[in-house]
């Protein structure tokens, strides 16, 4: 499994080394700085998922503007439109988008989608994942945060690689060490099928002089805007190392994470 750390543009440096990101779609046709560093990244044969941007924004963006993005970066995986909190809607815009998806495929034969199951309960998860699926043209699902609310994340990136599809984490709901911990005892980060996950926990936590063990209370949101801060840049650097460590090493016990504490890695 793979961390992509979400920062601020002015700290890309510090993800420099990384070789899974997350790219949001508004940012990279509102900065060439943005698009830029991705862009190089992607032409490095590394992989960067193209968020659509429903969290910072509200709603997805256009069909036309994803897929500039998509030209913009040569992005390697695409996250199709969906609506938090609404399973319907987000069927209905995964299915409109396939004629996309099928036109990018024409231009760029790798790239992967992503559809982003939603629900307020289990069941509806589960059902809006078969529904997305019928669309016939996703590689990867997304499980977002709700899951981890309700407590069935790990059954469902299992329930994930039943269905021949890949999963990727989207976010940490609250504690970042202990839900990597979960989703590493599941089947599907055992056999590679749960690619990676992606949060800004890491960097918002530096940010604020805290680690990855100091999580609550939860630190407001990344302002991506965010300028470098003295001795803190050095601080969130290590908690971005530390993130990464977490997600990428055999490490999965709450022992190993207290050894690393006192080793000084948070």
């Amino acid at each position: 499994m793979k961390s992509a750390n979400i920062v601020p543009i002015e700290y890309l440096d510090q993800i420099e080394d990384h070789t899974y990101f997350m790219a949001l779609a508004h940012l990279v046709l509102e900065s060439n700085e943005y698009a830029a560093f991705y862009k190089r990244h992607a032409e490095m044969g590394h992989t960067v998922i193209l968020d659509n941007g429903v969290f910072e924004l509200g709603s997805p963006l256009s069909f036309d503007n994803l897929y500039s993005a998509v030209e913009i970066t040569g992005a390697s995986i695409v996250v199709a439109p969906d609506y938090m909190h609404e399973p319907e809607r987000t069927l209905y815009e995964t299915r409109n988008f396939k004629h996309v998806a099928e036109e990018l495929k024409g231009f760029y034969p790798d790239i992967q989608f992503m559809g982003v199951p939603h629900g307020f309960t289990p069941s509806q998860h589960y059902q809006n994942a078969s529904d997305l699926i019928t669309t016939g043209y996703l590689d990867i699902l997304g499980i977002c945060k709700a899951p981890e609310r309700q407590g069935f994340r790990a059954a469902f990136v299992d329930w994930t690689e039943q269905q021949g599809l890949k999963a990727h984490a989207l976010g940490v709901l609250l504690n970042p060490i202990q839900e990597v911990l979960l989703l590493k005892g599941s089947k599907a980060y055992a056999s590679g099928s749960l690619t990676g996950i992606d949060s800004s926990i890491a960097f918002v936590l530096g940010h604020y002089g805290r680690t990855l063990l100091e999580w609550s209370p939860r630190p407001g949101s990344i302002d991506f805007g965010t300028t470098k801060e003295g001795s803190l840049v050095e601080w969130t650097q290590r908690q971005l190392k530390a993130f990464q460590w977490l997600v990428e090493s055999d490490c999965s016990s709450w022992e190993e994470i207290e050894a690393e504490y006192a080793n000084g890695r948070f």
